[in-house]
């Protein structure tokens, strides 16, 4: 441990406090053993109503015939009420800590929920859809501009949201890829201002999935800068070998993903492909060339 531990009771006493609490609510062994012996959903249910998650689930509608996203959900929330909790007893930077960590979740339901609207899909399987551990409180007001333009989107509700710097560096990025390939700065027409149509043309040639692993690498990249420009030592040391190994792990799958797609076998590809990448990780850059 670092020099820092001289004074870390006085802003983080309460909330480890809190965590080694929590550590008593894991399931052990002999849990895992029951679960695995479990025959139905059912049983499954039973025997996780003996742990800490029986609050969350022992009022599931009709336990004869539980539906395992419910279930699912019921288990985020737990884990979702808990990181809540932490961080409304935190100090900074622990608590700024906490909300970036949560903006990965929040950034898969802001485009899930955005998505689902635009393809019409149901808005009660749209938000059963939703990972609890991105849920807040600004992703209501989406569902009224939800089947706008993206930018238009981006104007009206995004730019308020938690993660709307992310949303902001996406469509920087989109501009940019415009300039470079009309040859002028970042997408300006020829009266020096920027062409919106372009922009969400470009945007919506993106899947869903996309703008995600976009997002994702963008946050990433946010996250790693943070933590190396306001904690301290011990937590840049443990967060620099996590978020690495996250990056490495979101470049084999953009990898691994794209083999099923013959378009990225070219030299073409490899380029489009390469966007996707992070520049943070173990793999980066040689192993990131050698495997593109």
């Amino acid at each position: 441990m670092g020099f820092e531990m001289n004074y870390f009771n006085i802003a983080d006493g309460f909330p480890e406090a809190v965590v080694r609490g929590l550590r008593k609510s894991f399931l052990m062994d002999e849990h895992y053993q029951s679960l695995k012996q479990a025959s139905n959903l059912s049983e499954f249910h039973l025997i996780l109503q003996e742990t800490d998650y029986g609050a969350y689930i022992n009022n599931m509608p009709d336990p004869a015939n539980l539906d395992v996203n419910d279930l699912k959900r019921r288990l985020y929330s737990k884990l979702r009420d808990e990181i809540e909790y932490m961080t409304g007893n935190a100090s900074e930077p622990l608590s700024t800590f906490l909300q970036m960590m949560m903006h990965c979740y929040q950034i898969e339901n802001v485009v899930s929920y955005i998505s689902g609207v635009k393809t019409n899909l149901n808005e009660a399987i749209i938000k059963a859809s939703m990972n609890p551990l991105g849920e807040f409180q600004g992703l209501k007001s989406v569902s009224s501009f939800a089947s706008e333009d993206f930018v238009v989107l981006f104007q009206e509700i995004l730019i308020d949201l938690p993660v709307g710097e992310y949303f902001r560096k996406f469509i920087d990025s989109i501009i940019e890829n415009i300039g470079q390939n009309e040859g002028r700065e970042g997408g300006e027409n020829k009266d020096g201002r920027v062409n919106i149509e372009d922009v969400s043309q470009m945007i919506d040639q993106h899947s869903s999935s996309e703008i995600k692993v976009f997002l994702k690498k963008i946050w990433l990249i946010h996250f790693h800068r943070w933590i190396m420009a306001n904690c301290n030592e011990t937590t840049q040391a443990v967060m620099d070998e996590l978020l690495k190994a996250e990056s490495d792990w979101e470049t084999i799958q953009i990898i691994y993903n794209s083999f099923n797609r013959p378009e990225m076998s070219n030299a073409r590809g490899q380029s489009l492909r390469e966007k996707y990448f992070n520049n943070l990780g173990h793999l980066y850059p040689d192993r990131t060339n050698k495997l593109n």
